[in-house]
């Protein structure tokens, strides 16, 4: 299945509640030979399981009372996604990753319910994200570069994703280091991408002659673990049933 197939079927996976209202952030990766990544056989389908995993915008603080200041976390409530990978062709892999832009939370736990919910509108309004008018953002890597990966197709791994990151309605390029670990029925990766806002047209925040104010810079925390979609590619893997386990839970969660 090409790239536009695997975000369609995120796009239908997309629980009710979050609709057309909050719109979605999309980041989609695809590296390698594209048209030919899932016509190979021994390519393995992997759904992503937001329970085991972890994304985390960071935003920080700027301006002369910026020491005074927090830095917000942002986490998605919301969020799904796709890789398919043969490890053993490390040049070759597709990943979607879809999150609800109205589903963005602060976890900054130095903040009162009043202001986290201040913050959160703010994000979502139009003078940040204008999620409303601007409700995706997707970010498409067409190369897996210097892939490090153990003999054999399992074990650890390290490379470089290249491509592009549309957001607010602009395209920039952008790539960032991953590294993780990958088995018969589990995948693990992370990594962190920093970019400016301005780069994409969003005027950082500012406020008060600009002594209360976010820097221009933020930095995204990945963290994901992802379970095989087929028991096919799980034999002999018992160890890694769980994965398997919260993976159905996924699926029934989204046909809700």
């Amino acid at each position: 299945m090409p790239l536009p197939g695997l975000l369609r079927r995120l796009g239908r996976q997309s629980p009710a509640g979050a609709g057309g209202r909050a719109g979605a952030l999309v980041l989609a990766l695809a590296a390698g030979a594209a048209g030919r990544l899932l016509g190979q056989e021994s390519s393995t389908e992997w759904t992503i399981v937001p329970a085991e995993s972890r994304l985390t915008v960071n935003v920080f603080a700027a301006g002369l009372l910026a020491s005074a200041l927090h830095t917000h976390h942002f986490q998605p409530a919301d969020w799904s996604g796709e890789i398919a990978w043969d490890p053993s062709r490390a040049g070759i892999v597709q990943i979607a990753v879809r999150i609800a832009a109205g589903s963005l939370r602060d976890r900054q736990p130095e903040l009162s319910a009043k202001d986290v919910a201040k913050v959160e509108r703010q994000v979502r309004g139009p003078e940040i994200l204008d999620a409303e008018k601007f409700p995706n953002i997707l970010f498409e890597a067409g190369r897996l570069e210097r892939a490090q990966i153990t003999p054999g197709g399992e074990g650890e791994f390290r490379a470089t994703l290249a491509g592009t990151l549309t957001l607010h309605g602009k395209s920039s390029p952008i790539q960032f280091p991953i590294q993780g670990r990958v088995a018969a029925c589990r995948l693990e990766a992370s990594g962190t991408v920093t970019f400016r806002q301005s780069d994409y047209e969003i005027k950082p925040y500012k406020t008060a002659l600009g002594t209360i104010a976010v820097r221009d810079e933020i930095t995204v925390d990945i963290v994901l673990v992802a379970a095989a979609r087929r028991r096919s590619d799980c034999a002999g893997a018992a160890s890694q049933a769980p994965g398997l386990t919260c993976l159905a839970r996924t699926r029934r969660r989204f046909r809700k």
